[in-house]
């Protein structure tokens, strides 16, 4: 089942986003749709993709021109309105705590992109830098666009908590499934859940022993998410699962 896993014949998928802010769970959900569906997967940034070796082996569907519609989903971190519009047969959109998707983003920009050493990057949180309290700033705006947008202006949606996904990873996958239009197969899900776990602390970078957030920073995330929380009510949505701060020291 790990290896049997193929792209479909071109146009013969319908357009269907893998919605998410970065750091919310979308690789691994791809990992593990591959395998509960038996289709690669496809990413708005194939170009990007398409040069890292690890994608080239494993996320083959992410090597191709999106459009083709090859691929049994389409991640995108993107929010815009005309995008979301796109993509004709509606989205999964992935939700996870903003206060530990965007010091795993940080973490990810800062040590991947900018080539800043791993301890560094864990100073500039330790002592509140402005390269994390200012100038970070518009990624928190985003998480709030990328969930509100999606809600509001996507025709077709399914919302997964990425809390829900690593509680409950069989239950969670099999409405993905569903929502795709694939067949359940409990033998490939059970499969795709054995072989892909959730990202741990280490991997996700978003356990730390101190608080790298200021008061200012919690007073703006903490509106973000009952902006967010009220939406889903008026929409008869779930509500998202209670966030707790990202730091709780122990009692």
């Amino acid at each position: 089942m790990m290896t049997d896993i193929e792209l479909a014949p071109a146009y013969s998928m319908p357009l269907t986003a893998l919605a998410s802010f970065p750091r919310s769970g979308n690789t691994w959900s791809r990992f593990l749709l591959q395998v509960a569906t038996k289709y690669y997967t496809s990413t708005v940034f194939w170009e990007t993709e398409g040069k890292n070796e690890v994608s080239r082996r494993v996320l083959k569907g992410g090597v191709e021109n999106y459009t083709l519609q090859k691929g049994v989903c389409i991640k995108t971190h993107f929010f815009e309105e005309e995008h979301i519009a796109s993509f004709d047969n509606g989205a999964i959109l992935l939700i996870r705590n903003p206060y530990h998707s965007l010091i795993s983003e940080f973490m990810r920009v800062y040590s991947r992109l900018r080539n800043v050493s791993e301890p560094e990057v864990i100073q500039f949180l330790r002592e509140k830098d402005r390269r994390w309290t200012k100038e970070f700033h518009q990624r928190f705006q985003n998480w709030r666009n990328t969930a509100l947008n999606w809600i509001n202006h996507c025709k077709r949606l399914m919302i997964v908590f990425y809390e829900d996904l690593a509680e409950n990873p069989v239950r969670e996958l099999t409405r993905m499934v569903a929502f795709l239009g694939q067949p359940i197969q409990p033998r490939r899900i059970q499969c795709a859940v054995h072989n892909y776990k959730p990202m741990n602390s280490s991997q996700h970078k978003s356990r730390m022993d101190f608080d790298p957030y200021t008061p200012e920073m919690y007073k703006q995330l903490d509106a973000f998410i009952a902006e967010v929380n009220e939406t889903l009510i008026r929409k008869n949505a779930r509500p998202l699962p209670t966030y707790k701060k990202y730091y709780l020291p122990d009692a």
